[in-house]
């Protein structure tokens, strides 16, 4: 059997783990990836590269494990490794650990049967072979006769950054420029706007930090209590034909009152009565409505989404998404203290409203203008697929017949095997990890989604190769 996995990130790496450990004594294993080239980067992705310590991960340690069949790999790693006493460590310690799982992996192949090739080019393209297996091309080779397909590549990096404004990252050299500056503006109040503003706080910067975006919504706190569903079950929304919007709403209603959980917090967040200040609030009495919502999603989320009309849908992204979006990905504790902390001072502004910014200026819906010395962009326009579709594999199968767009984002991609569906309704043999799935299934917690959906496919390659 041979097997092509496209851009080795975490979610590449993830699979590439897991079709090693599965699949058969004669798997031949290609993995495709221009930072091969670099030992210092390889399978860090975008994401986890070599910056600043002081960004944590938003999720505990017991969330971000690679291994879908071993969910606390990652913590036992940082104890092993003496990494971190807590129960956040930062996204590089993270990189640490998945160029840690490569250089395991590749130990594994050292006594196993077959074959594991490492490409250090990004692939270009992939296309149906004349033997009905398929072809992946690089800017310099051509390789031929695989039954499978995997498709890892990534996020859409790209933010919505007015001209002159600097990126978000790499960090490291955002908060070298930013430093010196007396008012820093930062487009976005989402976690890459709270990277920013923790790393120029923990690097002991004076000046004024204004995080601006047209709702003002800020993470909150991870809240330090775990939550089992009782009425919004899987298996309950297994026995769903479809679902509406309504009915949706209405279970989670009904799991709140099981819970013995008031929901007036996130109403009033709906309705525009909660300020940034109060939304960092950490008090689990008040705030245990943020731990059933991020156990909703973590848990069912997705497979609603699945079952949710186009109507609903469509609704759902309209006007509850970014709510969601900030509810279900909460930053670490320490992070929000230590923000509540700078806007009690007066040091962080957090401001709604924000119609539009350049390199040094900031103006807002109702007529406010803020002058900053820079403007840093830390947030994805809305209206981008979080899917990277610009890749030239993603344009390759689109041009060539064997992939559509799909009108929620990503790729048409079946739910619960991961193929991509072609024009004609056939269910090709290539899958899509992470984000070009995104119009099948919600993702709140990107990493601990996608960890999910592999096994899935990985399983579906294997039996249809048996």
């Amino acid at each position: 059997m041979r097997v092509a996995v496209v851009g080795v990130g975490a979610s590449g790496l993830a699979t590439a783990l897991a079709i090693t450990d599965q699949g058969p004594g004669s798997l031949d294993l290609t993995l495709f990836d221009q930072q091969f080239k670099d030992p210092d980067r390889s399978a860090r992705g975008f994401a986890y590269q070599a910056d600043r310590s002081g960004p944590l991960l938003n999720a505990p340690m017991s969330m971000m494990s690679i291994r879908p069949d071993d969910d606390q790999d990652f913590a036992r790693w940082v104890r092993r490794t003496g990494r971190c006493n807590g129960v956040f460590t930062s996204r590089s310690v993270f990189g640490d650990y998945l160029s840690d799982c490569l250089d395991s992996l590749k130990r594994q192949w050292v006594a196993r049967p077959g074959t594991l090739h490492c490409v250090p080019s990004n692939a270009t393209a992939v296309s149906r072979s004349v033997n009905g297996r398929f072809s992946v091309a690089t800017a310099m080779a051509h390789f031929d006769g695989f039954d499978a397909v995997f498709l890892c590549v990534g996020w859409n990096e790209r933010s919505a950054a007015a001209d002159g404004c600097v990126p978000a990252y790499p960090l490291d050299e955002t908060i070298l420029r930013a430093m010196s500056a007396s008012h820093v503006g930062v487009i976005g109040t989402g976690l890459g706007a709270v990277d920013v503003a923790r790393g120029l706080l923990s690097s002991g910067y004076r000046g004024t930090i204004t995080l601006a975006s047209r709702r003002g919504l800020l993470p909150g706190p991870r809240i330090a209590k775990r939550i089992s569903p009782r009425i919004l079950t899987r298996e309950r929304l297994h026995g769903f034909g479809a679902l509406d919007l309504g009915a949706g709403l209405g279970l989670v209603e009904r799991e709140a009152q099981e819970q013995g959980i008031s929901l007036e917090t996130p109403r009033r967040f709906l309705r525009g009565e909660v300020g940034p200040r109060e939304s960092l609030r950490i008090d689990v009495e008040t705030q245990d409505w943020r731990a059933l919502f991020v156990a909703l999603c973590d848990e069912v989320m997705a497979d609603a989404w699945h079952l949710f009309d186009d109507a609903s849908r469509r609704v759902f992204l309209r006007w509850l998404h970014p709510y969601f979006q900030s509810w279900c990905n909460p930053m670490p504790p320490s992070t929000a203290r230590m923000l509540a902390s700078a806007m009690d001072s007066g040091q962080l502004i957090v401001g709604r409203g924000l119609r539009i910014a350049s390199s040094q200026r900031m103006m807002f819906m109702n007529g406010e203008v803020r002058d900053v010395d820079v403007v840093v962009s830390a947030r994805r326009s809305s209206s981008e697929s979080v899917a990277n579709m610009d890749d030239a594999v993603v344009q390759s199968l689109l041009n060539g017949g064997l992939a559509m767009r799909d009108v929620f984002g990503g790729l048409r991609v079946n739910y619960g095997t991961w193929r991509i569906i072609a024009p004609g309704g056939a269910h090709l043999p290539i899958y899509a990890i992470g984000s070009l799935a995104q119009g099948a299934r919600y993702y709140v917690n990107a990493l601990d989604s996608i960890v999910r959906t592999i096994p899935e496919a990985v399983n579906d390659a294997l039996a249809s190769y048996a």
